[in-house]
């Protein structure tokens, strides 16, 4: 694995100014701490949780109310549609 933080800043390959790592370069980084099993736990969890937000694996609760209202709006509109029979 590459030690990204010591030393001068080194050209990535997708920043725009190509001394900032973009998304690419960063996953990547992330990818190598999680599968390296020499790393400390706590750095591979960490790890790991940031790819997992970054995939969209963890549901917020702000984003279940939402379904939480269209569940309750589909039922209301069941039962209309039941009542109108």
């Amino acid at each position: 694995m590459t030690d990204c933080l010591a030393g001068p800043p080194q050209r990535a390959h997708d920043g725009k100014d190509g001394l900032i790592a973009g998304e690419a370069g960063v996953l990547m980084v992330v990818t190598e701490i999680l599968r390296n099993e020499e790393a400390n736990i706590r750095d591979r969890l960490k790890a790991a949780e940031l790819l997992g937000k970054h995939l969209g694996l963890f549901a917020d609760k702000s984003d279940l109310s939402g379904a939480e209202a269209f569940a309750d709006e589909l039922m209301k509109a069941r039962e209309r549609i039941k009542d109108a029979r």
